[in-house]
C-alpha cells in the first residue's frame, strides 16, 4: 500500500482563492435606500482536482443583487433583496429575501 501514500501528502501543493465585490447604496427619500451588489469569488481559482497532485482552475462564481430599504425608525428597518446567484457556470438561481432588523437597548446614537 505505499505507493497510495502520495496521494495523501500534497502538504507542497496550494490553493488559491480570491475574490472580490463592488456595491453602492444610494438614499432615494428620507427614509428610502436602494442598493446594488456584485460579488466574483474565484477569479484566479487555483484548487486541488480529483487527483492531489493536480492543481486545476476553476470558473468564477457570480452574484448580482438589487436591494430596497424602509428604514422605518432609527432602530428600525425592513429590507427585501432579488440576487441572482451564478456558481462557476453549473447552478445558475435566483434567491429572494425579506429582513427585518430591529435594534434593542442603548446606543451611540441616543441616551437612553
Amino acid at each position: 500500500m505505499q505507493h497510495h501514500d502520495h496521494f495523501h501528502a500534497h502538504d507542497h501543493y496550494t490553493e488559491q482563492q480570491d475574490g472580490a465585490y463592488i456595491d453602492a447604496i444610494y438614499g432615494i427619500a428620507p427614509r428610502w435606500e436602494v442598493g446594488l451588489r456584485a460579488e466574483a469569488l474565484g477569479l484566479t481559482n487555483k484548487v486541488m482536482g480529483t487527483h492531489p497532485t493536480a492543481i486545476v482552475s476553476e470558473d468564477t462564481s457570480w452574484r448580482h443583487s438589487a436591494q430596497l430599504t424602509w428604514h422605518v425608525r432609527d432602530n428600525m428597518f425592513v429590507r427585501t433583496q432579488l440576487t441572482r446567484e451564478d456558481f462557476a457556470g453549473h447552478d445558475e438561481q435566483w434567491v429572494g429575501m425579506v429582513q427585518f432588523n430591529a435594534a434593542f437597548g442603548s446606543h451611540a446614537g441616543h441616551n437612553h
